[in-house]
């Protein structure tokens, strides 16, 4: 987790994802590994389109179907790996709110703002599953049905949660608690 404290009423918190992940914005999406992905989806898709243009009314349906599932599958294996996140980021001011960022692989980003007015409060809070139990911070916020995941994807740990728990409190309220 990055801290940065541009000024005593402002704070960013940024989790990046642990191993990089490459991207078609920068277009390191076109070496590593991920060129053989290409490649051979490429392959694919050009039989498919050859094999849909052909006029010979005795090709099996059976080849046709093939080639579909393979570019099928292909294009989800590329959906997921574009949709995968690689960096959240929480920025405070004081006296203005606070804003909730995801970025993903693909160059999209998500961000969310919640005014100081709307802010209710802070919480650390856990998710039990059947096999862990998961730490998150949320903003409880007003007007809203539901509390505001500030890492929700990448899921940081519970002492670095309590970092920004303990430094998001002590700019926005500082007057109040300290």
């Amino acid at each position: 987790m990055i801290v940065r404290r541009p000024s005593p009423n402002i704070r960013e918190f940024v989790v990046r994802r642990a191993e990089p992940t490459r991207s078609l914005s920068d277009g390191s999406l076109l070496f590593g590994s991920d060129v053989l992905t290409l490649a051979f989806g490429a392959v694919p898709v050009a039989a498919m389109a050859w094999a849909l243009f052909q006029s010979n009314p005795g090709q099996s349906f059976t080849l046709k179907l093939e080639h579909i599932l393979v570019v099928a599958l292909f294009l989800a294996f590329l959906y997921i790996k574009l949709n995968a996140v690689t960096e959240e980021s929480l920025l405070v001011i004081k006296d203005l709110g606070i804003q909730v960022k995801t970025c993903y692989a693909s160059g999209f980003s998500r961000t969310e703002f919640i005014p100081i007015r709307d802010v209710v409060n802070l919480v650390i809070n856990e998710a039990v599953t059947l096999f862990q139990v998961r730490f998150y911070l949320a903003v409880v916020a007003a007007r809203r049905t539901e509390l505001v995941v500030v890492f929700p994807s990448l899921l940081p740990r519970s002492d670095e949660l309590k970092v920004v728990y303990w430094e998001t409190q002590k700019v926005l309220w500082a007057n109040q608690y300290y």
